[in-house]
């Protein structure tokens, strides 16, 4: 899917890898879907990710994604989310956004623990 990668399993739903990897989209057996932030991958969708992007780089050598910690080590709770819940939308206040060299976007929560 446009340079990305995809999986379907056998216990139904889907993954869809972006080409550059840094996202990725589901759907779930019951139709529900969701985007992801690879770095920020779930629990749920982590070690499938993984796999896929082994795959991915293993027949595009020429585009290789890159594997965050915290998809290497199944264990890490460095930067995944346990919510509990299932966050459909997150958002943020101007004040808490800053723009960063190459034009992206860095979003702080009020503490300061979640960047």
């Amino acid at each position: 899917p446009g340079g990305g990668a995809g999986a379907r399993f056998e216990e139904g739903g889907c993954i869809l890898l972006s080409k550059n990897g840094a996202k990725f989209e589901y759907e779930e057996r019951d139709g529900s879907r969701g985007v992801q932030m690879t770095k920020f991958a779930t629990s749920r969708y982590r070690t499938k990710v993984r796999d896929l992007i082994g795959f991915k780089n293993h027949y595009d050598v020429d585009n290789p994604v890159l594997i965050t910690d915290s998809l290497l080590d199944p264990s890490s709770t460095d930067t995944i989310f346990f919510t509990g819940v299932d966050v459909r939308q997150a958002s943020w206040c101007r004040e808490s956004t800053t723009v960063v060299d190459g034009g992206g976007v860095e979003l702080v929560s009020i503490d300061g623990k979640a960047r």
